[in-house]
């Protein structure tokens, strides 16, 4: 009998890799990854109402004080800035802004979860 719970894995890494394509085009190529750490960083800041100085790219977001709500509200304003789709667990999985970068940059990563073993 099939397990709800790795039937909702296997639904998000799909989803997730959907979203993203492996191709040249959908790569980060018009920003650094200093530049989108930075952008990130100033954007939590303002979300809440702290000095982005004060924002430690290695830190949860969590930790920060980011809400899910603000989460899911970051994710938005990701994507309009990166004109192009972000998965909003991807913050949840990559929960810092130095991870969730270096996923942004780096190749799609393979879902061990949706590999038929789990």
């Amino acid at each position: 009998m099939p397990d709800a719970t790795s039937d909702v894995r296997r639904s998000t890494a799909a989803f997730s890799r959907h979203c993203w394509k492996d191709s040249k085009e959908d790569r980060m190529t018009d920003r650094s990854i200093e530049e989108v750490q930075q952008w990130l960083a100033a954007r939590i800041a303002g979300i809440l109402e702290i000095s982005p100085a004060s924002v430690d790219i290695d830190e949860h977001l969590i930790n920060l004080g980011l809400t899910s709500r603000q989460a899911i509200a970051l994710t938005a304003d990701l994507e309009t800035y990166l004109s192009r789709a972000v998965d909003p667990v991807l913050l949840w999985e990559h929960p810092s802004i130095r991870l969730l970068t270096q996923r942004l940059f780096g190749p799609p990563a393979a879902d061990a979860r949706d590999s038929g073993h789990g």
